[in-house]
């Protein structure tokens, strides 16, 4: 019996570029008695493969070495193709789903000692920021709550549990969305 294959890597060391998919692949190789490897794309943004009985680790390794570029362009095609509506820029007009609910986002005043947040039905920020600002903003925010949630959660079990860790990050595939510890 073959072993399933699992290979999370990163395409030839190219850094992230704002606005596009993280440079990463997810693959899942499964064995078959196929003689060639069939790519698959998958909805989950991973990368199924039916690769032959004798494909090992390091065929799997080499493969993403020469063809990992290629891969992932047909991984991003198909995603595109799967979802075509793009993301809107986000503004000072916009709104942001925050707890089953859109809220809009608004400047925060002057005289506001709180910062930026979620309160009164809208999210604050400060003013003058750009689109990318605004939504790595409201990113931070709501990767902030979520780490606040989880954070208690991972103590608890990992208490309960004996162990230890050393970090913990909240990622959206782009970039870290709360502070790591």
């Amino acid at each position: 019996m073959f072993e399933l294959i699992d290979l999370d890597t990163t395409i030839d060391g190219s850094p992230y570029v704002p606005g596009t998919y993280a440079p990463h692949l997810c693959i899942r190789a499964y064995h078959s008695r196929r003689k060639t490897i069939r790519v698959l794309p998958c909805d989950n943004e991973q990368i199924e493969m039916l690769v032959p009985n004798s494909f090992i680790m390091e065929d799997a390794k080499r493969f993403v070495a020469e063809s990992g570029r290629d891969v992932y362009n047909k991984l991003q095609e198909f995603l595109d193709a799967q979802n075509p509506n793009k993301p809107v820029p986000l503004t000072y007009d916009s709104t942001v789903p925050y707890l089953g609910a859109d809220v809009p986002i608004r400047i925060l005043p002057d005289a506001h000692d709180g910062g930026s947040g979620f309160r009164d039905g809208a999210v604050y920020l400060p003013a003058g920021l750009s689109s990318e600002e605004i939504r790595a903003s409201v990113l931070w925010l709501m990767g902030d709550m979520a780490y606040g949630a989880f954070k208690g959660k991972v103590d608890s079990f990992a208490k309960m549990q004996g162990i230890q860790y050393s970090s913990l990050a909240i990622d959206d595939g782009v970039g870290l969305l709360a502070p790591t510890t």
